[in-house]
């Protein structure tokens, strides 16, 4: 039911900019016992990714673009993960 949602909406997963972790993120949701717990834990990821990303921002406003910010996120994620 998933897969032909997403080929009607979109002409299928290969035309998402990021197929597989789609896939990863559908599985996750449907496979999850609490929705509840799993709803919490991604809104605080991206809470915390949206002000890595707004730092970022300020700091070099010609860093990000639409085609590297998930990049530019998880490098930030990884020397903020370093320093602690």
């Amino acid at each position: 039911m998933i897969e032909k949602a997403v080929n009607d909406l979109y002409g299928g997963f290969d035309r998402l900019s990021h197929p597989e972790e789609a896939r990863i993120l559908l599985d996750s949701i449907f496979s999850c016992e609490d929705i509840e717990e799993l709803y919490t834990g991604t809104r605080s990821s991206e809470i915390n990714n949206h002000i890595i990303l707004k730092e970022l921002d300020d700091r070099y406003p010609v860093l990000l673009k639409r085609g590297n910010i998930a990049d530019v996120l998880e490098a930030a994620q990884k020397r903020k993960k370093d320093k602690t």
